[in-house]
């Protein structure tokens, strides 16, 4: 056999083993985890679109304005999406102030129970989901949802069939002293579309 015959083989064994080893161990994502982000800048204003066609819908907003000289860790952000809106308080890290919506507030893995069997504890010794059991019991993700007021910014972010819609997101920033930045009276503006 000669010396590209063996490359040949031995390149074809390597994709083969990779391709069964790739089916044999499937992702378990949560169910907020990010399949798609759309970002876009506006001077010191990002906004970032996160699963807006498909998973568990969220918007980031970062804001580096002005308002960082003198309220660094004292600024909120109005946030109107589609129609609704909210103003919700800003993390600080970076000199950046940040805030992530429609994010759950807990996200785990946990066990169900088995209800075929009473004595059944989890294996390995782990979180019992606050779930009803099933037969067979088994793992799954258990999150407790965003807050009421991040949800409902989410209401029109996607048709009555689920498809997505655009985003058009509009953002200020107030600070606790009571200062706005909101690009001279008419807010930042932000279209994704669908």
């Amino acid at each position: 056999m000669n010396t590209c015959a063996v490359r040949f083989l031995a390149g074809s064994m390597f994709v083969a083993a990779s391709l069964c080893d790739g089916a044999a161990s499937a992702s378990f994502y949560p169910p907020s985890y990010v399949i798609e982000t759309a970002c876009q800048s506006d001077g010191e204003v990002e906004v970032c679109a996160l699963n807006q066609r498909y998973g568990m819908p969220q918007l980031v907003v970062r804001y580096r304005g002005t308002l960082l000289t003198t309220q660094w860790g004292r600024i909120s952000a109005y946030v109107k999406l589609n129609g609704r809106d909210g103003t919700f308080r800003m993390q600080n890290a970076s000199y950046t102030e940040s805030v992530k919506l429609g994010d759950p507030q807990e996200e785990y893995i946990c066990s169900i129970a088995d209800s075929l069997n009473p004595s059944w504890t989890p294996a390995p010794p782990g979180r019992l989901c606050p779930l009803p059991a099933r037969p067979g019991g088994g793992l799954t993700w258990y999150s407790t949802p965003a807050p009421d007021a991040e949800r409902a910014l989410f209401f029109y972010a996607r048709d009555s069939f689920g498809s997505a819609n655009n985003w058009d997101v509009e953002v200020a920033f107030v600070a606790d002293d009571g200062s706005w930045d909101s690009k001279f009276g008419r807010n930042y503006r932000f279209t994704f579309n669908r």
